[in-house]
């Protein structure tokens, strides 16, 4: 798990009230979640599970980078999985209070909703030994499944990090 000085081209740009970044982030996960709801109902379940994994993703990053506000270094964009074990490695060494319903969203996430969403992106069309039985109907509701749970993760890990950063300045 890599570290880069923060201006590094591969780390997240930090948030900064009414920077550019910021109102760019708006934009993008106004979209996002639009996004998000059509693709559900109408079925463009690949794209939902590849916003989801964007937006949860980007919020652990950022609760993240605000843990660690007081460092020179950053971490690289990661994926997902390896996001999640940033963070509870951070928050473990740091002894970092959280709450433990969010370490618990975060856990379940990482236990069922990332294993549907690594065989969506990595196995869908890939047959071995170990899925051979999967057939394509099973597929195709690992994939509607993965997106569904993954718009309401979405959600609910937005609306708790904001929680908890915003916790994080009040006096």
């Amino acid at each position: 798990m890599r570290k880069n000085d923060r201006t590094s081209k591969k780390v997240r740009a930090l948030g900064e009230t009414g920077s550019v970044q910021n109102q760019l982030r708006y934009e993008l996960y106004t979209e996002a979640f639009d996004r998000i709801k059509r693709g559900n109902e109408q079925g463009n379940y690949f794209e939902v599970v590849s916003l989801v994994d964007s937006i949860i993703t980007d919020r652990l990053n950022s609760l993240i980078q605000h843990i660690r506000k007081d460092e020179d270094d950053d971490y690289e964009h990661q994926s997902i999985g390896s996001m999640v074990q940033i963070f509870f490695s951070e928050i473990k060494e740091r002894n970092f209070d959280i709450d433990p319903d969010y370490k618990k969203l975060i856990s379940d996430i990482y236990q069922t909703w990332v294993q549907d969403r690594n065989f969506v992106a990595h196995s869908f069309v890939v047959v071995t030994n170990a899925n051979k039985i999967k057939n394509k109907e099973d597929r195709l509701e690992i994939l509607k499944r993965c997106a569904i749970s993954g718009e309401e993760y979405a959600k609910e890990v937005t609306r708790r990090t904001d929680t908890i950063i915003r916790d994080m300045y009040r006096p």
